[in-house]
C-alpha cells in the first residue's frame, strides 16, 4: 500500500509539473482576458491536484472583505460569486482563513482543504482554496503545496498585468486626447529637422498656408519664408537652444496663393536623452496682423524677429519638452526688466512682473491700478510671481518624472511579459534607471548566502564610460556598512555623504568615491536577497521622494520578474526531471515487457517441451516393446508355417475336422498375407520410433547447455511437428515445403532454442499462407521454401537481402562477419508485409493477428534467441504481394566478446 501511495504521489507530481510548465508557456495566459485566465488556472489546478472545488477570493477595494470571484466545481465555472460565503446556490462553503503561508484545514463537511494566500507587492490581496470531500483527511504533500503556491503566483502575476493593461489604456486615451488637441488646434504645430525640413505639419497648415500636410513634408521652411526673413530664420535654426526660452519670433511666409502672411512662432528644440544634441525642432505658429516697428531705443532685436509680451510665453508653453528635473529658483530679488507696454487710460496704471527660474521665463503678472507700485509692493508681488514660477516648474518637473516613470514601468512590464530571461530584464532595468535619473552608476547585486564564504555579487551595472566596472564578487566585509542595512531590508538614502549621520557608512562611501547613494533591497518569494543601488560621485545628488517612489515601483516589478523567472526555471527543471523519469520508466517498462515476454514464451515452450517429452517417453516404451518383439513374432510365424507345410506334405489326407478348419481359415491366404502384415507392422514401428526421436530432439530438455548440433535435423524435426498443418483442409490446398539442405557442420548452439525459432517462423508462414487463401481463393499454390548453407569468413554483407543487420554492437557484427556461419533462409509466397509492419516486427506484443490468435511474442523471442543468445543475425525482407523471407545466421563456433 505504501508503494502504491508513493507511485500515485509521483504520478501526481509529474502531472503537476507538466501542467505548470504548459501554463507558463501558454500564450493564452498572457493574452487572454482576466476572467478566462483565472478560469483556465482554476480548472488546471483542480485537475492536477485531484480536488472537487477550487475557489479564488480577492479583497475588495477597501481591503475589508474577501469576495469569491471565481469558483470551479465539478467541471463548471461560477463567476462573480461574491455573496456571503456559505449562502450561495445552496452550497455549504466556509470562507477561507487568512494564513501567511500554505495551510491545511479540515472540517466536518470538507475533510481535505488547502488555503494559499495570494501576494502582490508584499501585500496579501486574496486567497485561493482547494477543497476535496473524501472519506479520510487528505494528506497534502509538499509537492501539492508548491504547486498550489505556483497557481497563486500566476494569479497574482496576471492581476498585476491586468492593472498595467488598465493603466496603459488610460495612457493611450490620454495620448488620443492629446493627438485630438493637436489635430484640432487652430495653431500650426510643425516638426522640423535641424536644417528646417518639415517632418510633420498639423491640419492647421491648410488654413494658415493653404497647403495640405503631406505637401509640406520633405520641403524646407526656407522655401516659404520671405527673402528678407530667411537670414534670421536660418540663424535661429542653426542655434535653436538659444531661443528656447526667449519670446516668440515673427516673420513672413508665403501662402499658396502667393501672398505673404505674418506668423508668430515659438521654437522648441528636442534633444537626444544621452548626447543632449538637438535632433528635431518643434514649432508652434499662429497668424498675426502686420506688427508695428518698435522704437530703436527700446528694442534691439534682429529685423522681423520681434519679442512679444512675456505672458505669451506662458501661453505658448512647450508641450513637447517639459522643463528639466531639479530646477532651482534664481534671480528672485532682481528680476529682469519687463518690456514697456502702451499706456492705459490716464486714470489707470499697469505694472508688469516677470517670474524667472534658472534664467527661464516661467510666467508673468500684470497689475492694473490707478497708482504706481512702491518698492515694497513690487518686492511682494515679485515674490508671488516667482513662487508661481516655482510651482509651474515643479509641476512640469513632476509631470515629466511621472511620464518617464510610467515609461520605465511599462518597459519593465513588457520585458516581464515578453521574456523570461532574467539577465535581459535586469540589464534593461539598470540602464533605464541610470538614464532616467541621470546618475553615474546603477547596479543590481545579489547576496549569495548559500555559498561559502557568503558574498555579494554585482551581476548587472550601467555606468558612465569613464568609471571602472564593479561587476563581480565582493566580500561581506568590503561592503559591510551598506550590506547590513540591505539585509535588514532598509532603504539606504544619502543625499550628501558629507552630511551623513552614520560615521561608518560615511567613511565607507567616502572611500568608494560616492557623493550620493540610494539603495533599495529586494527579497523574492524563494528568500533570495538583492538590491538596486543608484550611485552618484561627481557632485551632490539629492533624491526626490518621487524618485524613491519610482524605484520602489521598479523593485516591485523586478520582484515579480524574479519570481516569474524562478517559477519558469523550476517548471523547466521539473519538466526535464519528469521527462527523464518518464524515459526511465518507459525503458524499465520495455525491459519488463521484454522480460515478461521471455518468461511467458519460455514457460510456454517449457510446458510444450515437457508435454512433448512426456508423450515421447510414454510412446517410446510400448513402441520399443512392439518393435523388438516383431522379430521374434516373425521367426515364430515362419517356424509354425513350416510345420503346417510339413503336416500337409506328410499327412495329405487330414481328418474331416482339420480339413474343415483349414478350409475355413484359408491357410494358404494366411501364409501369403501374414509376412506382408509383419513387414507393415515393422515399418509402422520404425515410423513411430522416428517420431518419438524427433519429439525428443525438438524438446531438448536434456540439452540446456550449449552443444554442437545438426541444424538440418532440427528443421526436419520441426517440420515433422507441423505435418498436420501442412495437409489440405477442405478447399484449401496442401502447403508444399521445398527443402534444399546444404552440407552443414555441427554448430555451437542451444538446439532447443533454435528449434523454437524454426517453429515460430514456420508457424507464422503457415498462418500467412492460410490467410492469403482465405482472402483470395485464386491465390497461387502455397509454398514454403527452406534453404541452408555455409558462409565463409567475409566482411561483405552484399549477399544479404536487406542492409539492416540486427546486431547489438559493431564489434559483435565484425565478430560474426569474420567467422564461418550457417545461413538458414525460410521464405513463403504469401501476402507480404508493409514497411510499417516490418519496422515493428520484433517489438514485444506487436501482432497483426486478430485478438485471441496471437500475443506478439514469438518473433521477439526469436530475435533474442538468435541475436542475444547466439550472437547471430535475424532480419526480414518482405514486399506486399511478393512474399516474405527470414534470414538467419548462426556462427559455427561461438566467440566471446573481449
Amino acid at each position: 500500500m505504501a508503494n502504491d501511495a508513493q507511485i500515485n504521489n509521483t504520478k501526481r507530481w509529474q502531472n503537476q509539473t507538466m501542467v505548470l510548465f504548459e501554463l507558463t508557456q501558454s500564450q493564452r495566459l498572457n493574452a487572454g482576458d482576466l476572467t478566462t485566465v483565472i478560469c483556465d488556472l482554476t480548472k488546471a489546478a483542480a485537475d492536477a491536484l485531484d480536488v472537487e472545488r477550487v475557489s479564488v477570493w480577492l479583497y475588495n477595494d477597501a481591503a475589508s472583505q474577501l469576495n469569491c470571484v471565481e469558483r470551479y466545481e465539478n467541471g463548471k465555472h461560477y463567476h462573480g460569486w461574491d455573496k456571503t460565503p456559505g449562502q450561495n446556490q445552496g452550497k455549504d462553503i466556509s470562507p477561507p482563513v487568512l494564513p501567511k503561508t500554505c495551510c491545511c484545514l479540515t472540517s466536518p463537511l470538507l475533510l481535505g482543504r488547502l488555503d494559499v494566500p495570494i501576494w502582490q507587492n508584499e501585500q496579501m490581496i486574496g486567497m485561493i482554496s482547494y477543497e476535496q470531500s473524501v472519506s479520510s483527511p487528505r494528506e497534502w504533500t509538499p509537492q501539492d503545496k508548491t504547486f498550489a503556491s505556483a497557481i497563486a503566483n500566476l494569479i497574482a502575476l496576471r492581476l498585476e498585468q491586468w492593472h498595467h493593461q488598465q493603466a496603459m489604456q488610460e495612457l493611450n486615451q490620454g495620448e488620443s486626447r492629446y493627438q485630438l488637441l493637436v489635430e484640432k488646434s487652430p495653431d500650426l504645430i510643425s516638426q522640423h529637422r535641424t536644417d528646417g525640413v518639415y517632418l510633420y505639419a498639423s491640419p492647421a497648415c491648410r488654413t494658415l498656408l493653404g497647403y495640405e500636410s503631406d505637401q509640406l513634408v520633405g520641403h524646407s521652411i526656407d522655401e516659404l519664408v520671405h527673402p528678407q526673413d530667411v537670414t534670421a530664420i536660418k540663424q535661429i535654426y542653426s542655434n535653436p537652444t538659444d531661443c528656447q526660452h526667449q519670446q516668440p519670433i515673427r516673420y513672413r511666409i508665403r501662402h499658396q496663393s502667393g501672398d505673404y502672411r505674418w506668423l508668430e512662432s515659438t521654437i522648441n528644440p528636442i534633444c537626444h536623452p544621452q548626447t543632449n544634441q538637438v535632433t528635431e525642432i518643434v514649432v508652434v505658429s499662429r497668424e498675426i496682423s502686420q506688427p508695428q516697428p518698435a522704437p530703436e531705443s527700446r528694442h534691439k532685436a534682429t529685423p522681423h524677429a520681434l519679442k512679444m509680451n512675456p505672458l505669451a510665453v506662458a501661453k505658448q508653453a512647450n508641450p513637447f519638452k517639459p522643463l528639466g528635473l531639479g530646477s532651482r529658483l534664481s534671480r528672485l530679488t532682481h528680476p529682469p526688466a519687463m518690456p514697456t507696454t502702451p499706456a492705459p487710460p490716464s486714470h489707470s496704471r499697469i505694472s508688469a512682473l516677470a517670474a524667472v527660474v534658472e534664467d527661464r521665463l516661467m510666467s508673468g503678472m500684470m497689475l492694473l491700478g490707478n497708482q504706481s507700485l512702491n518698492s515694497e509692493s513690487r518686492r511682494t508681488f515679485s515674490w508671488v510671481a516667482n513662487a508661481i514660477a516655482v510651482a509651474i516648474d515643479q509641476y512640469w518637473a513632476r509631470s515629466e518624472l511621472l511620464s518617464r516613470r510610467e515609461s520605465l514601468l511599462f518597459g519593465l512590464a513588457n520585458q516581464i511579459r515578453n521574456s523570461l530571461e532574467l539577465h535581459t530584464i535586469l540589464e534593461t532595468a539598470v540602464e533605464s534607471i541610470r538614464t532616467l535619473l541621470k546618475i553615474d552608476r546603477c547596479q543590481f547585486l545579489w547576496y549569495r548566502l548559500k555559498v561559502q564564504p557568503p558574498h555579494w555579487d554585482v551581476v548587472k551595472e550601467a555606468r558612465t564610460p569613464d568609471l571602472p566596472s564593479s561587476i563581480g564578487q565582493h566580500s561581506t566585509e568590503q561592503i559591510a556598512p551598506l550590506a547590513q542595512r540591505i539585509l535588514k531590508r532598509e532603504i539606504v538614502q544619502v543625499d550628501d555623504v558629507e552630511t551623513c549621520d552614520d560615521p561608518i557608512l560615511k567613511q565607507f562611501l567616502t572611500q568608494q568615491g560616492y557623493t550620493s547613494i540610494l539603495s533599495l533591497p529586494i527579497k523574492t518569494r524563494a528568500g533570495d536577497i538583492g538590491a538596486i543601488s543608484c550611485i552618484h560621485g561627481t557632485e551632490q545628488r539629492p533624491w526626490d521622494n518621487s524618485e524613491v517612489e519610482l524605484l520602489q515601483a521598479v523593485v516591485a516589478q523586478l520582484t515579480i520578474a524574479l519570481d516569474q523567472a524562478s517559477l519558469y526555471t523550476q517548471a523547466r527543471e521539473s519538466a526535464e526531471i519528469a521527462q527523464a523519469q518518464t524515459q526511465e520508466l518507459e525503458q524499465t517498462l520495455n525491459q519488463l515487457q521484454a522480460t515478461q515476454a521471455k518468461l511467458v514464451q519460455s514457460e510456454k515452450m517449457s510446458s510444450l517441451g515437457q508435454l512433448v517429452a512426456g508423450v515421447a517417453h510414454e510412446l517410446n516404451n510400448p513402441v520399443n516393446f512392439i518393435h523388438n518383439n516383431l522379430t521374434y513374432a516373425s521367426a515364430y510365424f515362419y517356424d509354425l508355417l513350416n510345420l503346417v507345410r510339413l503336416y500337409q506334405e506328410h499327412y495329405p489326407n487330414p481328418a474331416a475336422a482339420i480339413a474343415e478348419q483349414a478350409e475355413l481359415i484359408d491357410v494358404d491366404f494366411i501364409a501369403d498375407d501374414l509376412p506382408k502384415l509383419l513387414r507393415s507392422m515393422q515399418r509402422g514401428t520404425d515410423r513411430i520410433s522416428s517420431i518419438v526421436l524427433s519429439l525428443r530432439n525438438f524438446s531438448r530438455l536434456d540439452e540446456a547447455e550449449m552443444k554442437q548440433a545438426d541444424l538440418n535435423q532440427g528443421i526436419e524435426s520441426t517440420l515433422l511437428m507441423l505435418q498436420h498443418r501442412l495437409k489440405p483442409k477442405g478447399n484449401q490446398p496442401e502447403i508444399k515445403v521445398l527443402t534444399e539442405y546444404g552440407d552443414l557442420p555441427e554448430a555451437d548452439c542451444y538446439p532447443g532454442q533454435l528449434n523454437q525459432v524454426f517453429l515460430n517462423i514456420l508457424n507464422n508462414a503457415i498462418d500467412v499462407l492460410e490467410q492469403s487463401f482465405k482472402d483470395n481463393p485464386d491465390y497461387p499454390a502455397p509454398i514454403i521454401a527452406i534453404r541452408t548453407g555455409v558462409l565463409e569468413c567475409s566482411t561483405d554483407s552484399s549477399h544479404q537481402p536487406d542492409s539492416q543487420l540486427d546486431i547489438q554492437t559493431e564489434d559483435r557484427k565484425q565478430s560474426v562477419m569474420n567467422c564461418p556461419r550457417i545461413v538458414i533462409q525460410i521464405a513463403d509466397n504469401g501476402l507480404g508485409m508493409t514497411d510499417e509492419v516490418k519496422a515493428r516486427l520484433f517489438d514485444p506484443f506487436f501482432s497483426t493477428k486478430a485478438v485471441g490468435q496471437g500475443v506478439g511474442l514469438g518473433l521477439t523471442i526469436c530475435y533474442q534467441i538468435v541475436v542475444e543468445h547466439h550472437h547471430g543475425v535475424l532480419h526480414c525482407t518482405s514486399t506486399p504481394g511478393k512474399g516474405t523471407e527470414f534470414w538467419i545466421e548462426i556462427p559455427i563456433q561461438q566467440v566471446t566478446s573481449s
